[in-house]
């Protein structure tokens, strides 16, 4: 929205009145993350409505009505929240700032670097650990394990770039100019984080579709492998989506404009050009982590939840309700869309698409019910993405057809529904960043780092959790064992891996480990009774308690959310559990 006065040079009180307007929405997220004391949130959101209509009416005209300008103040504000909700946690704090970060950040690096210590085995790829995830996440330890928070910025990057580039290349293959680019931009960003959605599949997704805008077709396919490729590498249902979005994109902008039917012949080269992306993240999958194809399908056998589909103390709407809210003002405005432009609608194009999206909104929903989910949206990622799409091609392109049936099609009411959810949902959840002082992570970290310099060369230690000590401490003769690692052990439990469980048992009872390094363990059984009580009672039963048989507490560092244990001194059982 920069302006130039329309003389095709700068407007300098345009620019100032922009900057004036940009800043005065960033105050209310600003005064939550950056006050002393934390501010009540209502209250600067009711603060942000004011300001967003006080910043609309500043913004310059630019052919935009006053309600658009208020309105991309609205969504500027917002916006705001959520950026800050993620740079708030750059932070140089040593230990996880949320459940188990230390140990993904420690994966991440595996990719690029051992860490410190000498570990006692080899140190595999875990199932959940992809190329595609976890070494885009590892990245900046291409140039060496620097500081901790080096990483947490990139991690921070990787939330907020990716919404905004997919958003922003639906917004250029639909044709959205000026105002209408900033806007829908905006939107589709703020949609997106209602999930929130992963990098990988955003990104596979912007470079399948920013290689539509191309008319040659090769480029076009290469676009869809690599964008395939990329997703794929990261989550193997991820594989075929951002080729399809393409194919998607391609056949809305067909390019035989006089054909009612697809043309069989380009999309089977499409298709092709899907299926070797895919087969390309399988085969590199392997090659980078040793994990054969679809090694994560053993995943399948863990529980569904199907009552978290309805309200329950993991999710407080349930996934269907949340979905509703989340996506029924866009599906409603899709629809009538679609209606008021039928006789323009191509069938084929229509019934796939249709499909297509119905297909990802059930595998979204099945594996959001799988135990271990189902405390927010994210598993509905490519449904939720999928939406931003159509609304980028469909509505964008039936409002170009309806031309006097727009106002009724799209009226102010929908519009501020179409707003609401996601302005609200995002700023609803932001929370500030709460750490312990500086003294007491000091003392915790001090104590930590005395027993692990101390460690005989003879003693092992096993991270449970807080691995990222691995990668950013300095302890050359440290003996650790790299199996038996949180997300790992949480996966196997929710799985009823006797096997697994079995070993992690026969290294308890041999008390094989000099220290253990864990988050608390208290015994408590929730069942549904509290966020994720099927959960907690499978780890409990699983790990706590053979945990507590064969080790004490030795340093219970609450304030920091460790424990470290050694083994009980009265001696254990013969192990049987």
């Amino acid at each position: 929205m920069a302006p130039d006065g329309g003389t095709g040079r700068p407007d300098l009180m345009g620019i100032v009145r922009t900057a004036a307007a940009v800043m005065l929405m960033a105050m209310p997220a600003g005064a939550f993350y950056l006050a002393p004391r934390p501010l009540t949130l209502s209250i600067l959101v009711l603060a942000a409505v004011v300001l967003s209509l006080f910043g609309g009416l500043l913004l310059p005209g630019l052919k935009s009505s006053r309600s658009e300008r208020i309105l991309f103040a609205v969504l500027l504000a917002a916006f705001y929240f959520w950026v800050g909700s993620y740079l708030q946690q750059i932070q140089p704090y040593p230990f996880s700032i949320s459940w188990s970060e230390g140990n993904h950040l420690w994966n991440a690096a595996l990719f690029f670097t051992s860490g410190t210590g000498n570990p006692t085995g080899e140190i595999p790829f875990s199932n959940y650990v992809t190329p595609g995830l976890y070494g885009l996440r590892g990245l900046p330890f291409l140039f060496g394990n620097g500081h901790i928070m080096v990483y947490r910025a990139w991690e921070a990057t990787l939330w907020l770039a990716p919404s905004l580039l997919f958003a922003w290349v639906i917004s250029k293959i639909s044709n959205l100019q000026g105002r209408h680019a900033w806007l829908f931009t905006l939107w589709g960003t703020l949609f997106l984080a209602q999930g929130p959605v992963y990098a990988p599949l955003l990104l596979g997704g912007a470079v399948s579709l920013l290689a539509t805008r191309s008319s040659r077709e090769w480029v076009q396919r290469a676009g869809m492998l690599f964008g395939t490729l990329l997703a794929g590498l990261a989550r193997w249902t991820w594989m075929f989506t951002p080729g399809l979005w393409a194919i998607m994109a391609l056949r809305f902008r067909s390019r035989d404009e006089s054909s009612r039917q697809p043309h069989w012949g380009a999309l089977s080269l499409d298709a092709l050009a899907v299926l070797a992306g895919a087969g390309l993240s399988q085969l590199f999958s392997y090659l980078l982590t040793g994990h054969v194809p679809l090694t994560y399908l053993a995943t399948l056998s863990h529980p569904l939840l199907w009552y978290r589909l309805l309200p329950n103390d993991t999710y407080t709407p349930g996934i269907l309700i949340g979905l509703v809210l989340t996506t029924g003002p866009l599906l409603v405005a899709l629809f009538m869309t679609g209606w008021h432009t039928r006789d323009s609608l191509n069938l084929w194009d229509t019934g796939l698409t249709v499909l297509l999206t119905a297909g990802l909104a059930l595998a979204g929903l099945v594996i959001s019910v799988k135990i271990g989910g189902g405390s927010n949206l994210h598993n509905l990622d490519m449904f939720l993405a999928t939406l931003v799409l159509l609304a980028g091609l469909w509505a964008v392109r039936g409002m170009e057809e309806m031309n006097a049936a727009r106002p009724r099609v799209l009226g102010s009411t929908w519009i501020l529904a179409l707003l609401a959810m996601p302005v609200a949902q995002v700023v609803g959840r932001v929370e500030r960043l709460s750490l312990p002082d500086a003294d007491v992570t000091r003392d915790a970290l001090a104590v930590i780092d005395g027993l692990l310099q101390s460690a005989a060369m003879d003693e092992e230690v096993l991270f449970i959790d807080q691995r990222q000590l691995l990668v950013f401490g300095d302890y050359p003769s440290l003996r650790w064992d790299p199996q038996f690692e949180q997300v790992e052990l949480m996966d196997r439990a929710l799985a009823s891996d006797e096997d697994y469980l079995n070993d992690f048992y026969a290294q308890l009872y041999a008390q094989r480990y000099r220290w253990v390094l864990c988050d608390p363990q208290p015994v408590v059984f929730k069942g549904r009774s509290g966020p994720f009580g099927e959960e907690n009672d499978a780890w409990v039963a699983a790990v706590t308690i053979p945990l507590l048989e064969t080790y004490q507490v030795r340093y219970m560092l609450d304030d920091v959310g460790i424990w470290i244990m050694e083994p009980r001194s009265e001696g254990v059982s013969d192990g049987t559990h």
